[in-house]
């Protein structure tokens, strides 16, 4: 077993014991859900890479958003503050919250604190989208406007 594998087990040992259940990362990607049963981190390892990449859906595209919307949510990426190491993408239909780190910088207690914090960080952006998509407002996403 090479060391990142090593590592990556260790991690996923920590987090399981965290949790209070046990984590499978053998497959190269873990799922975790709320209690609702609705995403709240894929975590995936890739093959032959020293990154773990964090994601989960916040939104279907399906949910008759305009363009627009989506525009204005991509730039969301640029403010920095907000987005804490984290950012937006498009993908199969749906918006997702994104974020990833190295495995090397790593050790159990990061790990789990990244973990809860993106699936906090998740519930809070799942939580801000209708306000900031609200169509009566000019310009919901710009920052210069918030009052």
């Amino acid at each position: 077993m090479h060391d990142i594998e090593i590592k990556i087990n260790e991690l996923f040992s920590e987090l399981s014991h965290s949790v209070g259940s046990h984590l499978d990362i053998t497959t190269g990607v873990c799922a975790l859900y709320d209690h609702d049963g609705q995403e709240a981190a894929i975590i995936e390892v890739p093959k032959n890479s020293e990154m773990i990449i964090l994601h989960c859906e916040l939104l279907s595209m399906y949910e008759g958003l305009t363009v627009e919307s989506y525009q204005h949510i991509m730039m969301r990426n640029f403010s920095i503050s907000d987005m804490k190491g984290c950012w937006f993408a498009l993908e199969n239909h749906s918006l997702k919250l994104c974020t990833q780190r190295a495995i090397t910088d790593m050790n159990g207690i990061r790990f789990c604190n990244l973990v809860n914090g993106f699936v906090q960080q998740g519930k809070q952006w799942r939580e801000k989208l209708p306000q900031l998509l609200d169509p009566r407002l000019d310009n919901p996403l710009s920052p210069w406007l918030a009052v």
